[in-house]
Formats: structure tokens, sequence, C-alpha cells
């Protein structure tokens, strides 16, 4: 039993690198050569600033409050950047995202690629995604048609408690 804060943050750690790292590794090593030869995020720092952007995420008030016919009905003028959760629900409602970004490295991720709407669509997305995503994931996101963006995240795998 974990008593304390830090206790606690000590064994979400362990547990992490323990089950999740040999996984981000493998994905790593399976997505080199699409990433060392692909694009990297640093591409689209050239691209102008967005003076407004709206975030969207695959949350369950997304449902509850009806954004997604909000967002339908009345479109947002910036650029719009999904969460791959909510990728398929907005292009299911017509709302084209900007970006779809990935963090997961869960092969799960792909079936966000994997569906109908996507495969309609997602040419128009630009696609976010970590070297650590599941292969299964960016077979689905090529086969869309989106154009892929690459990056290195941040494994912080020895966190100083302050």
């Amino acid at each position: 039993m974990v008593d304390t804060f830090e206790g606690a943050v000590k064994t979400v750690e362990g547990n992490t690198l323990t089950h999740l790292l040999p996984l981000w590794m493998t994905n790593w090593a399976e997505n080199l050569q699409d990433a060392r030869y692909g694009d990297s995020l640093d591409k689209l720092y050239s691209r102008p600033a967005a003076t407004r952007c709206l975030v969207v995420g695959r949350g369950p008030s997304l449902m509850h409050h009806k954004h997604l016919e909000v967002l339908a009905e009345h479109p947002f003028n910036g650029t719009i950047v999904a969460s791959d959760g909510a990728l398929p629900l907005l292009l299911e409602y017509g709302v084209i995202p900007d970006f779809s970004v990935t963090v997961d490295g869960s092969p799960l991720i792909a079936q966000w690629y994997d569906n109908p709407h996507s495969k309609r669509y997602a040419r128009k997305v630009k696609s976010v995604l970590p070297v650590t995503v599941h292969r299964k994931t960016v077979e689905a996101a090529k086969k869309t048609g989106t154009h892929i963006y690459w990056y290195i995240p941040e494994l912080d795998v020895a966190p100083q408690m302050g």
C-alpha cells in the first residue's frame, strides 16, 4: 500500500516503465525508416501562426453537450486540432480538422484512422504522430492518405520530485 503522493508517483512511474517502455521502443524501431525520411514536426513551424485555434478531445462532454452538432452547424473560423479519438467523430459530422494528434503507442489507436469517415476525409487532415506510435496506427493512417508529421516525445523516465 502506498501512503504518500510521492510513493504513488514512483509506483505509477515504475509500472509505466515496466509495461510501456518495451512497447514504445519496439514501435520506435519499427517506425524508424518512415520517421527518418518523413517530415518532422519542424516543417509545420514555417507555417503562419494560427490566430485562433480549437482543440477537440474525445471526452464525454463532446457528445453530452452536443459540441459536434454545434461545430457542424457553426463552422469554426480558425485551426482545428483533434485528438486521434475525436477525429472520426468530427469527420462523421463533416467537421474536418486541420490536424490530428496522437500520443499513445497502443495498437488500439489504429481504429481512429481505420474507419469509413477517416478513409473519406483524412486526406485533408495532417496527422502528427510520435515515433513511438504503434505500427498498425501508422499503416492505418497511411491508407487514408493523410500527411504524417513525426515527433519524438519526451520520455521522462527518471523525473525528479522537487
